[in-house]
């Protein structure tokens, strides 16, 4: 996790408001959202292992990041790139068996 200086840190505004401007840019609320905050991010390569993340917390009002008619506003935190490494095929130290599955169920 790489943290960026920025103008943006301790910027309010109307959630929606913010979701739409940087959605326009290609922004996605983060799927890690909750009433008290979330983040803004966008990929930063064509794998989606590279983000630009804009976290925020919630100041006032309540935060649905999936409705049109919320009223929270916003504060925005210190943005930060970070690399997300996705390991492909099976987990190697998994040890599992087809008797052991059977007895498990």
């Amino acid at each position: 996790m790489i943290s960026l200086d920025s103008k943006l840190e301790g910027v309010e505004g109307g959630f929606v408001e913010c979701r739409n401007v940087l959605g326009a840019q290609g922004f996605s609320i983060g799927g890690n959202w909750d009433y008290a905050g979330g983040s803004f991010d966008l990929a930063l390569d064509r794998r989606n292992q590279v983000w630009l993340r804009l976290p925020f917390g919630v100041t006032s009002g309540n935060l649905d990041a999936e409705s049109e008619d919320s009223n929270a506003l916003i504060r925005f935190g210190r943005p930060y790139v970070l690399h997300h490494i996705y390991k492909e095929g099976p987990d190697a130290d998994v040890q599992s068996g087809v008797a052991g599955a059977l007895v498990d169920q």
